[in-house]
């Protein structure tokens, strides 16, 4: 997945993407971005013609968007602490907010959406942190939900639909796109680190970092998954130690010199 720290200079951003009246569907899995917006999908963050744009406003996920002219906002409440499927539909003139599947509601529209500007996740020029992991990153010209349906459990695979999709895990590296159609993202303050194997179908706990001992000298990063730490520190993780049964559990540790 791509880890986004919180901070308005962390994004990543290509040119924009333009519909027209035409269906489209914009998806993503998304984890643990924090409360604030989670940065512009369409163009302008602040401006008065923004297209759309995503915002995790806990507890409810939001979108707000302007077709011709006219602004829609549509809300829900969400579980933005697990892996989540996040949809944007238009179908016609229905524009449908989606998480996990289930519509959290709808708006009716008309017209062109507007677009003018670069599209971005993660902080913008505006306030808007985004820090959280995101993975799978879809934009089709096409409306590929319609009603309740199963999130994805398996890698996108590109389609004649298919405008842009984003794999973290693919070797082209983090922020290019491996739909043939070459809509990069440039990444802004973000490093080869913050393509992370933290993806929705390989979870990885977290460090708690209030759960420490001797923790003078610890140092957590990319989202609690990595810490530095020396000899006599201590911090636990966020899955509780089993009881009975048979475990394992991994980490990786990195020597500095």
């Amino acid at each position: 997945s791509m880890y986004i720290p919180t901070g308005t200079s962390n994004n990543v951003t290509l040119p924009a993407l333009d519909f027209g009246s035409d269906d489209f569907t914009i998806e993503m899995w998304a984890r643990d971005f924090d409360t604030s917006e989670m940065g512009s999908f369409w163009n302008n963050y602040n401006g008065s013609s923004h297209g759309l744009y995503i915002a995790n406003v806990a507890p409810n996920l939001a979108v707000h968007c302007k077709f011709g002219g006219t602004s829609h906002d549509i809300s829900g409440t969400w579980n933005g602490n697990d892996w989540s499927h996040i949809a944007v539909v238009r179908n016609g003139s229905t524009v449908t907010l989606y998480a996990d599947g289930s519509s959290l509601g709808t708006a009716t529209v008309s017209g062109t959406m507007s677009s003018s500007g670069a599209i971005t996740m993660g902080g913008t020029p505006a306030t808007a942190n985004a820090e959280g992991y995101f993975d799978e990153i879809r934009v089709s010209n096409t409306a590929r939900y319609t009603g309740t349906y199963t999130p994805p459990t398996t890698a996108f695979t590109a389609d004649s639909n298919t405008l842009l999709l984003i794999q973290p895990d693919w070797d082209g590296g983090l922020g290019a796109d491996s739909s043939g159609n070459k809509n990069d993202f440039t990444p802004t303050n973000l490093v080869a680190t913050d393509q992370v194997i933290d993806t929705p179908t390989l979870n990885y706990c977290t460090y708690n970092p209030i759960d420490t001992l001797q923790n003078n000298n610890i140092a957590l990063s990319e989202g609690n998954l990595t810490v530095s730490i020396n000899t006599d520190d201590e911090v636990r993780g966020t899955i509780a130690i089993p009881t009975s049964g048979k475990w394992y559990w991994e980490y990786l540790k990195q020597d500095t010199v």
